[in-house]
Order: C-alpha cells, then sequence, then structure tokens
C-alpha cells in the first residue's frame, strides 16, 4: 500500500487532522442503524489496513466515510428518489473522490449478512 500524501489530500479538499484518522466518530442526528452501518463499513476498511476518516468536510459537504487510500467516499443514504440521487452526487462531485451512495433501504436486516452486502461496495485498493 503506498503511503499516504496528506499533504496532497487535503489540499484536494478533504479536510481532516491527523488524529482523525482511523478514528469512528458518530454525528449528532444520525440514526442508530446509519451509524451501526457506518461502523460495520468502518471495520471492513479498517480489516483491509485501510486509513479512513468519518465525518470528515469535503468539497459539498460532510461525508460519512472517506477511504484515504483509495481516494473514495462513502455516504449512506436513505434516498430512494432518483432526482435526490442525482443531487446527492452532484453534492460532492467535484472534491477529487469517488463517490459511492450505499441505499440503507436495502441493508439486510441480519447482521451477519450485513457485512458481506456492505463488502461489496468497498472499493479494494
Amino acid at each position: 500500500m503506498k503511503p499516504l500524501d496528506h499533504k496532497m489530500l487535503k489540499m484536494s479538499g478533504i479536510d481532516y487532522e491527523y488524529k482523525d484518522i482511523n478514528s469512528l466518530k458518530k454525528h449528532p442526528t444520525e440514526k442508530i442503524k446509519h451509524f451501526q452501518a457506518k461502523s460495520l463499513l468502518f471495520y471492513i476498511l479498517r480489516q483491509m489496513e485501510h486509513n479512513v476518516v468519518t465525518e470528515c468536510k469535503v468539497f459539498g459537504g460532510l461525508a460519512d466515510i472517506v477511504d484515504l487510500n483509495a481516494r473514495t467516499q462513502y455516504e449512506l443514504q436513505n434516498i430512494d428518489n432518483p432526482k435526490m440521487v442525482e443531487s446527492k452526487i452532484k453534492q460532492y462531485i467535484n472534491n477529487g473522490l469517488e463517490i459511492i451512495l450505499i441505499p440503507l433501504r436495502n441493508l439486510p436486516k441480519e447482521q451477519s449478512i450485513q457485512y458481506a452486502w456492505l463488502k461489496d461496495f468497498v472499493i479494494p485498493d
């Protein structure tokens, strides 16, 4: 795995503190289902030895999870409307990261299945 160029990442609009790398944060308004899915995705990425930041500022807003190694932003969403999905993608499109929207409405109820379902969304480095 290539070493991270933190200066370059920050210059590209990913705003985080070094101490926040690999630290799981909860947004004050997020629901438990959202936080559980984010926690599991965080766990999956860390098992892959990826460096991640959660709830960090990026161009367009606040990202759920940014995989610094794969330069990928993961957004856990409860939206069904195609226009709203398109709007969400446009919101983040200029931040230089690949954007993966994960539809939480399709998240399996059984936790043992959730792991495999979320892992299918992960981009390897």
